[in-house]
């Protein structure tokens, strides 16, 4: 086996490794080529891949930028971005409930990996949507944008539970989904030992 092959197969278990856990979730249905103009946005820099529609208006750090990006443009930059992500942060927090895709405030319970999630809603998504949607990270309040295609939905009871692929997310929310998922195995692994 080459170095190369080792590497994509170290990559897709990675990717695969599932675990059941509570994070924060929104979502809403979007159509398939508004999905691949977004991402397309995301990927060249065009547009920031965190929802600004549900930043609250703030005092804006703008004129305090354009000072600091005459001495220090990389500063302004990096300063530009962390307000942009505490605004996310703020509004996702303050937001008010009735979104399509359930209230971000509570935990959903989801089966989840870096490929992937399941989880149960009230309403049946059908095979073939495409799914825009926002995940937090608990405890560690990360937020990030996903996309997502839903591939199977299912009822149960009264609910659904729905299986979606993701299809785009960016490099460091991936990572910092596989760190959590880790982290999470290692967590419940040590809870068991302490049973025992």
């Amino acid at each position: 086996m080459t170095e190369a092959q080792r590497q994509e197969m170290e990559k897709n278990k990675r990717r695969c490794i599932r675990i059941k856990d509570r994070i924060l979730l929104n979502y809403q249905r979007i159509p398939e080529e508004e999905c691949k103009n977004r991402v397309e946005q995301f990927v060249s820099g065009q547009q920031v891949p965190w929802d600004q529609e549900t930043v609250p208006h703030f005092k804006k750090i703008d004129g305090f930028l354009k000072k600091i990006r005459s001495d220090n443009e990389a500063l302004a930059q990096v300063l530009g971005v962390l307000d942009e992500k505490l605004n996310f942060v703020i509004g996702r927090l303050v937001e008010m409930s009735g979104e399509e895709g359930g209230e971000m405030g509570k935990p959903t319970a989801v089966d989840i990996s870096a490929a992937g999630m399941g989880f149960v809603s009230g309403e049946c998504l059908s095979p073939g949507e495409t799914l825009e949607m926002t995940l937090g990270l608990l405890p560690e309040h990360y937020f990030f944008k996903a996309f997502g295609r839903v591939i199977r939905s299912e009822k149960r009871n009264e609910q659904w539970f729905s299986a979606v692929e993701f299809l785009w997310m960016n490099e460091e929310a991936k990572e910092k989904l596989v760190e959590h998922i880790f982290a999470r195995m290692r967590r419940l692994q040590k809870e068991m030992e302490e049973q025992n």
